[in-house]
């Protein structure tokens, strides 16, 4: 059985832990992280959902993500999850999330990286994952507009896309 850590509005542990996917009362919140990979071409790893996923089955997704157990970092999740989903080591050396996103359930980090990663390296959980390839923006806007892509909110692949390169919201 797995559990997840309780967080309160303000992101503060409540000492509380929960069954993960059970309900949540209005003043609980989870922690759920993504890492994102991008080659030296500028590409972005996606990959494929299972057909019997819950939520978005069979549509290209970025990088990994998932919840963060309880007694984890954010960054100990990412870390967590690409090796559970693509089987790739990756050593984010504690690395700050680029950005986090409020949504109703909590907070969802993303660290992104650069690293030609070659698909040979990876080994996907068949559970989860059915395929892996890399994406340059253009294609993964022809996916989104097909709906063969997670439809995230509209400009999100652009600021995953953005943000590869560094910090902050503004250049440099």
């Amino acid at each position: 059985m797995e559990y997840v850590d309780i967080y309160t509005a303000e992101r503060k542990l409540s000492g509380v832990k929960k069954i993960k996917g059970s309900p949540l009362c209005d003043d609980e919140f989870i922690l759920i992280a993504h890492l994102v990979i991008f080659n030296s071409r500028g590409e972005m790893l996606i990959q494929k959902r299972k057909e019997d996923k819950k939520d978005w089955p069979g549509c290209w997704d970025i990088t990994s993500g998932g919840g963060v157990r309880a007694g984890e970092t954010s960054y100990e999740g990412a870390v967590r999850e690409i090796s559970e989903e693509l089987g790739l080591s990756i050593a984010l050396e504690d690395k700050r999330p680029i950005f986090t996103i409020d949504y109703p359930l909590g907070f969802d980090d993303y660290f992104i990286i650069t690293k030609d990663v070659s698909l040979d390296e990876v080994t996907i959980q068949p559970e989860e994952v059915t395929a892996v390839r890399f994406a340059s923006y253009d294609e993964i806007k022809r996916m989104t507009d097909d709906k063969s892509f997670v439809q995230y909110k509209k400009g999100f692949i652009d600021l995953l896309f953005s943000m590869r390169d560094g910090r902050g919201s503004y250049d440099v």
